[in-house]
């Protein structure tokens, strides 16, 4: 089977759905396909699963994390980045069987051209962790500045979701904390980076973000390279630290994951290539949002690609995915199960807010069998 699903060219009506189609992810988080200089105009997005967040007159949803893969270029003091900046060239495209979403994208310049090549998978292995190659090339000797940090000023549908923010370096790592509006929560974003890149980063914070900012003269025809490692941890989890693996060590941990995942999923279908790879495309991405990190958790509706329908996990989900994950993994099977049988108090609780004995379990739960399901969805019935 062709694991590679691939797109040529850019067009600005794409984006929301190259997001949902190249998505990334290890059932911790989500990583919407967009590229690393788009902002929150554009919608990228690193979706946290189970964590929650209501803004006063707002609908409660999941909370995105600050953006820790973003990456940004300057050439001659003028930005090249898309959609802003029309290319000559660009591709998109996500290995299935990895998990590895890249792009490739040239601009023309004054004098020659600017490439820009990336490569990034949420790893498998550390569910934590997010890793980033990001590869530039200039035809012709210029000066080039790199922005590479984390962007806390992320796309929100009923945010923004952090009522403060601190962002700081510390030796050598940049490191934000975001606090939920709601509960408090902490989410804290931490991100290393290596480099082939001749002058040493200027450290600043622009436009909500932290930025490592190298400018430097590139020579015409070699390419420099940027690895960033970059830690997720929420104040559900253990103490965590930063990964020490190299991107190549990282990747390949990851891929031996995915490739474990591969031998009790994959599905062959003699004589139907397409029908092969449209069924294996949708158990990659059941695959990439399975909670095998908790032993109590379940699927939202619309995966970790985002905060649409609250990211919520809907009453009818093990309709649907329990049989799947019965037969190729009964560990998060037994999760969805344990998920329902912990969400009992939320179910007890909207039965007696109606005036019921027992259960009434939520349409669309958050953590705790909360219903996240408005009552009334419709303001104006004329419209």
């Amino acid at each position: 089977m062709n694991w590679i699903l691939f797109d040529n060219g850019f067009s600005d009506e794409n984006i929301d759905y190259f997001g949902n189609k190249y998505l990334t992810g290890n059932g911790y988080m989500g990583v919407r396909g967009s590229l690393e200089e788009y902002t929150a105009d554009q919608r990228p997005a690193i979706n946290l699963a189970g964590v929650y967040d209501q803004v006063p007159g707002k609908w409660r949803e999941s909370v995105n994390a600050p953006n820790g893969l973003y990456v940004a270029v300057e050439v001659d003091g003028e930005a090249y980045g898309l959609p802003t900046r029309l290319p000559a060239e660009h591709r998109q495209w996500l290995d299935l069987r990895h998990a590895l979403h890249g792009r490739r994208t040239v601009w023309p310049l004054a004098s020659g051209s600017l490439t820009v090549e990336s490569e990034r998978f949420a790893s498998m292995a550390e569910v934590n962790h997010l890793y980033l190659r990001y590869r530039l090339t200039a035809s012709e000797t210029t000066v080039v500045t790199l922005y590479g940090g984390i962007d806390t000023a992320i796309w929100d549908i009923n945010g923004p979701h952090f009522s403060s923010v601190t962002m700081e370096e510390k030796q050598g790592i940049l490191w934000v904390d975001g606090i939920t509006v709601e509960q408090g929560f902490h989410v804290t974003v931490e991100e290393a980076e290596t480099t082939d890149i001749p002058t040493a980063p200027v450290i600043l914070q622009r436009d909500g973000r932290l930025l490592r900012a190298y400018t430097f003269t590139a020579e015409g025809g070699k390419t420099y390279t940027v690895d960033k490692t970059v830690l997720v941890h929420t104040a559900k989890d253990e103490p965590q630290a930063l990964s020490s693996l190299t991107y190549e060590e990282a990747k390949a941990a990851h891929a031996a994951a995915w490739d474990a995942i591969w031998s009790m999923s994959e599905v062959t279908i003699e004589g139907d290539e397409q029908a092969e790879l449209a069924l294996n495309y949708s158990l990659y991405h059941l695959n990439c949002i399975a909670p095998r990190h908790s032993d109590s958790m379940s699927i939202p509706a619309r995966g970790l690609s985002g905060q649409v329908y609250k990211g919520a996990v809907f009453w009818d989900t093990e309709m649907f995915m329990f049989d799947y994950f019965l037969f190729t993994d009964p560990k998060v099977a037994k999760t969805f199960i344990k998920y329902r049988i912990d969400t009992l108090p939320g179910a007890m609780a909207k039965a007696a807010s109606y005036g019921y004995d027992g259960a009434f379990y939520a349409w669309e739960s958050h953590e705790g069998g909360i219903d996240a399901c408005t009552d009334y969805n419709i303001t104006d019935v004329f419209t």
